[in-house]
């Protein structure tokens, strides 16, 4: 749901798409409770001060550090070598 991408109860920047979990082929990893993520080009078009990822696996993807990051309830499901996600507790 897009009104959820950027994490718990955060949309992407209006203009920016939200890319579902069914489409993250290069990242495994898909947990229940997420949305996807928010495309971006600079972190300044992500939700929340998350951050956008310029490695390979997941580039341009919003991608979140910790929970600070995340709505409030949700924590950060760290994934090595891609993006974070936000999930609901």
């Amino acid at each position: 749901m897009a009104a959820h991408c950027g994490g718990c109860n955060s949309a992407c920047t209006p203009g920016k798409a939200c890319e579902p979990l069914e489409d993250l082929t290069a990242c495994a990893m898909r947990p229940a409770g997420t949305s996807g993520r928010c495309r971006c080009t600079t972190s300044a078009e992500c939700p929340r001060s998350q951050h956008c990822r310029n490695e390979p696996a997941g580039m341009n993807r919003c991608s979140s550090a910790d929970a600070s990051e995340c709505a409030p309830y949700s924590r950060v499901t760290v994934q090595s070598g891609c993006p974070n996600f936000c999930q609901y507790n």
